[in-house]
């Protein structure tokens, strides 16, 4: 198993095209994030600020990321055919404040690599995501605890998805894509996070 964070490619940029009611699609492929259970999504608060940070990464003309849209099982279409998939398994509560005590050593997110090949399949560890940015959440309102924390799973995401796109369990030395995130580096602003 690969435990951590990945190598970013650098990708065309592509343009943010609105389509009809709240979803938004890319000039090019988007990667859709399946939960893995029906029984184990985000709350709708969270997953509607995923994906809004999502877009808002999306039409940033700097980004390097690919675009991802975290779908629900609830009513579901089976993704298109410029879709990537990828299922997204969330270990663990994401519910806010976390009373569990975790284990520091555990990874955010991990990937899964079998014979070489990293498949594409995300675990994201809530309640340690939660840890490491809770004391930056005390005193917030609901709602930009609920942004930083969708925040926190998307950069988490895109770090574990890097791996996936790389096939490799490689890292960078800076950015989104180091090694080891700190809490700063999964709520910063956009523009102003170190090399994301």
């Amino acid at each position: 198993m690969v435990l951590g964070i990945g190598i970013l490619l650098i990708l065309p940029m592509l343009w943010v095209v609105p389509k009809s009611g709240n979803e938004y699609q890319l000039d090019g492929k988007r990667t859709v994030l399946w939960p893995q259970r029906a029984d184990r999504q985000l709350p709708a608060e969270l997953r509607r600020w995923f994906n809004l940070e999502a877009r808002r990464l999306a039409s940033n003309p700097t980004n390097r990321h690919p675009w991802v849209f975290l779908a629900t099982r609830e009513g579901a279409t089976t993704p298109d055919t410029t879709d990537e998939l990828v299922v997204l398994r969330f270990e663990g509560s994401c519910d806010y404040p976390s009373h569990v005590p975790i284990d520091s050593r555990i990874p955010l997110g991990s990937v899964t690599m079998s014979n070489g090949v990293v498949a594409p399949y995300i675990t994201l560890h809530c309640a340690r995501i939660l840890q490491a940015i809770e004391p930056h959440l005390v005193g917030l309102t609901m709602h930009r605890r609920s942004q930083l924390i969708a925040r926190a799973l998307l950069r988490v995401t895109l770090h574990e998805l890097e791996h996936i796109h790389a096939q490799s369990a490689a890292h960078k030395a800076r950015g989104l894509h180091k090694a080891s995130l700190s809490a700063r580096d999964l709520i910063a602003d956009w523009a102003i996070a170190e090399d994301f």
